[in-house]
């Protein structure tokens, strides 16, 4: 029997099984469905990081993928072409990418 949908979704969300998205398709660990497009600029940078690591839970990416994720979301940071909500998750994650574990 299957469990009716209780949580108040709409049942078009994408199922992010369990993983930590914050922004758009790819920005947190794991992403919403790789081939989807990304969502802005920042959503990008973090695309091409997911590009470059390994999957959730079976190793770290390596120090050049975390700091190309630094350097591209620190663009968008500085971006005046987005928007502040954009600008301030950009910052979040171009300094989060600065001490991410890697090898």
């Amino acid at each position: 029997m299957e469990t009716p949908d209780v949580d108040g979704s709409d049942g078009d969300q994408p199922d992010t099984k369990g993983d930590l998205v914050f922004h758009g398709n790819y920005c947190g660990p794991g992403s919403r469905g790789v081939g989807r497009p990304p969502v802005d600029a920042l959503d990008e940078a973090c695309m091409h990081h997911d590009a470059c690591s390994p999957s959730v839970g079976t190793g770290l990416p390596s120090c050049g993928c975390n700091a190309r994720l630094a350097r591209e979301a620190a663009r968008v940071a500085h971006s005046p072409r987005a928007d502040a909500e954009q600008r301030v998750a950009a910052e979040f994650v171009a300094e989060g990418a600065k001490v991410l574990a890697c090898r």
